[in-house]
């Protein structure tokens, strides 16, 4: 099975008092999203166990994805979600559905040191300030789990940028689910949420035992 061979991207976390103490305000722009368990989890994850569970993914329904490991079905749902990391179906589903007043150039400029200067058709986090370049930085390194080009900036980053400043609510559940999907289908992506899917394991062998 050529998933077999995938690599496990090794995850990694924030401590979010930390930024709050040093002057970030993020840390409040997660926690009205719901996302701060999310972002802060860490502590044992299984590699073989995580590449099995994603290797035997056979489907993936409205955010409900479901393996199948040594005989026993497990699903991600939304009981999952609200168990393990405190997410609930609500909110924008899709990225490109944050439309709202939502321009990716001004949200640009207004992110810049100097929104006067001169852009470039491709976008980066050089010239942003510094709360902004976290920022950044916090949706490709662990929201979105890119393998590289983490200071290129998308238009699905940017509108996580914008959802998140204006409190949007969007529904991580599907947002995240599509790109754990992404992890599973596509060759050149490494397994991702390894974590989250640690902590998932432990729910549903917890649950499958009290049967």
């Amino acid at each position: 099975m050529i998933y077999a061979v995938k690599n496990v991207k090794i995850p990694k976390y924030l401590d979010l008092e930390w930024f709050s103490q040093q002057g970030f305000n993020f840390p409040n722009l997660l926690e009205a999203q719901g996302l701060s368990k999310l972002v802060q989890m860490k502590g044992t994850f299984y590699l073989k166990l995580v590449n099995v569970f994603y290797t035997c993914t056979h489907a993936y329904l409205e955010g409900n994805l479901f393996s199948t490991v040594n005989g026993v079905e497990m699903v991600i749902d939304v009981g999952v979600w609200k168990a393990v990391a405190r997410q609930d179906m609500g909110g924008v589903r899709k990225f490109k559905e944050i439309t709202d007043g939502y321009s990716k150039m001004k949200t640009y400029r207004g992110m810049l040191l100097d929104p006067a200067r001169n852009l470039r058709n491709r976008l980066g986090v050089g010239g942003l300030t510094a709360k902004d370049r976290m920022l950044v930085y916090l949706i490709t390194y662990i929201l979105t789990l890119r393998s590289s080009n983490h200071a290129q900036i998308t238009n699905n980053d940017m509108q996580i940028v914008y959802g998140l400043k204006f409190d949007i609510k969007m529904n991580w559940v599907l947002l995240i689910g599509d790109i754990r999907l992404k992890s599973c289908r596509l060759v050149d992506y490494e397994f991702l949420y390894v974590v989250f899917a640690s902590r998932f394991i432990d729910y549903s062998m917890s649950m499958y035992l009290m049967r």
